[in-house]
Parts: C-alpha cells; structure tokens; sequence
C-alpha cells in the first residue's frame, strides 16, 4: 500500500514539472520563419565566425573572476589579471566551442524581463574579437527547469536563445583553470644531469649513454628508471593551486621558500630548470616554486614525496648486471678453489646424422677435466647469482666481515664482464664492486639458496 502511494506521488511531481515547463515555455514567443509562422531557430550562435581568427577573449565565470586572453604569434597568453602561458586544451575548447556552439531554440524574441532567465546579471560572461575591432558578446544565464539546455543572449541583441547546457563547463573558466598548470617547462629528452639539494646533502646523477650515474654523494650505479621516474614527475607535475602570482620576500617566508627544504635542478645542455619546495600545507600537500618564476603554488604530496629519496633509494639493488638469459661464463672462488662453468654454441648430430641447429650448452670447465653439466642445475646457479639484490647500502664493510665468496661473469656475448667479491660478517652477506661505493648488504636467504643451488651442481 505505501509502495503504491510513493509511486503516485512521483508521478504527480513528474507531471508538474512537466505542466510547469509546458506552461513556461509555451509563454515565451518563438521565432517565426520568412512567411510569418512560427518556427524553431536552429544554426549557430555566431553565424559565419572563423574561429581560427579568434585573438582576443575575456571569459568572467560564475565565480566573479574576470580572466583576459591574447593570442599572439600563434600563441595564446594570459594578460589579465596575472600574466602568464594558458593551458592549450582548456583555450583550445573554449575558441572551438564558441565557433561551432548553436542555437537549440529562440525563447523570446522580445523579452520584457529578463530576471526569469538568469540574464540581468548573467552567471558567465564571453566577449572576443576575431582578427578585428568588433566585440562578440555571449552571456549565459540559468539553466531550463529540465536542466538541458541554457538560456543566453548575443550581446546587445534582445532575444533570449537556448544553447545546450554540457557547454557551461566550457565556458564557466577561472584564471586557474585557464593557466598553464605545469610545475616546470623543460625537454624532458635533452636532460643530462639532475642535482637534489636538501638539508641531507646533494644528489647528482650523470647521463651515461642510455643510463643515469649518480656521481655524489657517492660514485655508484643507479636505478635509472627511478631518475627517469623523477625527471617524468616534474615534467608532468601539475599545479593543485596558485598561492601568489607574484611572491613578495614575505610571501616566500611564509611559504617556507626563503629556505626551501628541497632544491631540484634539471640539467639540458646550458639549459636549467628548477623547482624549491617549501613547506608543508595541512593537507599534506607542499608549498613549491619554479625558481624562474614569481609564482608560488601548490603542488600534491607526492611529487614532494618523490623528490626527497634518499641516495639508496636511487641505486641500484642488482648486485649483477648480468642476468641468466645474458651470462656466457661464471666463475666461482670459495675457500681458494675456483669452478668454471662456460655456455657456448654446441651442433650436434640427430638420428640420421645430420647437423642440428646450434644450441647452447653448459660446461663445468674447471676442475679438470671439463664435463658437461645438467642444464636445470646450472641454470639455477647462474639464476640464483646473477638475481641477488641489495637490501641496503653501507659505507664499508663491517668490522670482522671475511671473504665468502668471488664471483666473475662474462655477458651479453662475453662483449662485457664484472667481478663480485662477498663477504661475510655473522650471519650476515656483503657485496662489493669496483665500480660502486661502500658494500651492498644481501638478503641472507636469497644468499643462502644460492650457495645450496652451487653445491648443487658440482
């Protein structure tokens, strides 16, 4: 019973809504064709714009604020209120739109009062010019009771058109949403050397080819996909909010960019990009700056949190470079005896003789003399020691720290080599390089397997 008394009641307040917009509408004068009947206007709402001549536009938005655009040797511009680069594909919406935006239908061609309509103190205001003197005005009001449709008016012009209500997102802009909200300009394919500088120290990694070297604090080999992350977050980082458009020394006080907690430089041949961080928002977020500009914004938590690693987070965790597909040749010194395997090609014969295709076989070469060895034996070893990882980095090797272990490797077709000294102190495993500072601290069962899989295969 209760169900059926909701239901009529929808249908009432449905059939009211619709009673009430019937009756609104049907008051308002449509539009009449040439022979005087009445007709529904469609077309656009500026007939016969070019809107890639569009250089000029002034949107005031719902919200008050009053943002003024020039475009200039192609480029659009922020002039006013706080000059700077527009966000292309928030201006490059709103020009196309105002071009191609029509007319659902006239409402009132003469109206007598405009309150109804939301237009005597339109809530959006778009004025442009398109490569000449003349002023094109567009000012939206409220939306229709079915909520579809907007009704607007053409500058000076007194008829009361609708246009399709999604377009309001378009048009209802602030200076924000209109700026260029990236964090930093720079090419991101042409950087070179990126520094950190935090009360810790400074972080500074070279290019090398394809690779990122760090070269301070220490020399070491880095996780190069862990700087390209970072470069990849200042190149995309976007602004959550603008706090000043022009900092005073005050305001960079406040902010906590008179002494920012983070400097990143970006490096691009003599090019240089630069972001501070300052302090933190309540919400987590932080105060930032790029140190060309005036400015001083917002940026999330994140781009901070990514900024301010520390050098172990930046290095590498492989102890090999090699790896178990790569590897051609292992060699394994552990209490003065030494075991050689070597992969190579090997043809053999099939049942009626002839040649197979080449295939790589493994061969314990020494102790003499040299035999063939299991194949899922040794490719667990190579497996197991060319897949240890550091769980942290020391400056040295801890006091009372032996050698356990020496491994060498020959990879990518013998063209490279690395040697591997590991030492142990306790129950704990350290590795060291050459060619990188301090000691790599093992994970101890990942260490453990690989000396079972060793014995394993002699």
């Amino acid at each position: 019973m209760q169900r059926g008394r909701n239901t009529l009641i929808l249908l009432v307040l449905a059939a009211a809504i619709g009673g009430y917009s019937y009756f609104v509408e049907s008051k308002h004068t449509p539009a009449t064709d040439a022979k005087g009947d009445a007709a529904e206007t469609r077309g656009k709402v500026f007939d016969k714009l070019d809107s890639t001549k569009i250089d000029d536009i002034t949107v005031r938005g719902s919200a008050g604020e009053t943002t003024h655009l020039k475009k200039t040797s192609n480029a659009w511009q922020i002039v006013d209120p706080s000059p700077g680069p527009v966000d292309e594909t928030e201006v490059s919406g709103l020009v196309s739109n105002l071009g191609t935006v029509e007319v659902s239908r006239t409402v009132d061609q003469d109206p007598k009062d405009l309150t109804k309509y939301g237009l005597v103190k339109p809530r959006i205001d778009v004025q442009f010019s398109a490569g000449d003197k003349t002023v094109h005005q567009l000012q939206i009001g409220s939306k229709t009771v079915t909520g579809g449709d907007l009704y607007a008016k053409r500058g000076n012009e007194k008829q009361v058109i609708l246009i399709p209500a999604y377009l309001e997102s378009t048009f209802d802009r602030t200076t924000f949403q209109l700026r260029d909200k990236s964090i930093l300009k720079f090419d991101r394919d042409k950087v070179d050397h990126v520094e950190v500088t935090s009360s810790a120290g400074a972080l500074k990694f070279a290019k090398q080819g394809e690779n990122w070297k760090m070269t301070a604090p220490v020399a070491a080999r880095t996780d190069s996909a862990a700087v390209d992350t970072l470069i990849g977050r200042l190149a995309t980082g976007q602004m959550k909010s603008v706090k000043a458009a022009e900092a005073t020394p005050a305001d960079l006080a406040q902010y906590g960019l008179n002494k920012p907690s983070v400097e990143v430089n970006l490096v691009a041949g003599s090019a240089r990009s630069g972001l501070l961080i300052g302090s933190a928002v309540d919400s987590g977020d932080t105060y930032a700056k790029d140190a060309s500009r005036p400015m001083v914004f917002v940026v999330e938590k994140g781009i901070s949190d990514d900024i301010k690693k520390s050098a172990s987070d930046y290095r590498s965790k492989d102890v090999f470079d090699a790896r178990a597909f790569t590897t051609t040749h292992l060699d394994v010194t552990r209490g003065g005896a030494t075991t050689v395997f070597e992969k190579t090609k090997v043809t053999e014969k099939d049942d009626k003789g002839k040649d197979k295709p080449p295939a790589d076989k493994w061969t314990q070469t020494q102790p003499a003399p040299a035999k063939p060895i299991d194949a899922s034996k040794i490719e667990d070893v190579v497996g197991k020691i060319t897949g240890l990882r550091a769980d942290s980095f020391v400056d040295k090797l801890p006091a009372g720290a032996a050698e356990f272990l020496t491994v060498n490797t020959k990879f990518d077709d013998g063209k490279k080599s690395e040697k591997v000294v590991i030492s142990k102190a306790g129950d704990d495993y350290y590795a060291v390089r050459g060619d990188d500072a301090g000691a790599a601290k093992l994970t101890s069962p990942a260490m453990v397997e690989a000396i079972k899989a060793l014995d394993a295969a002699k």
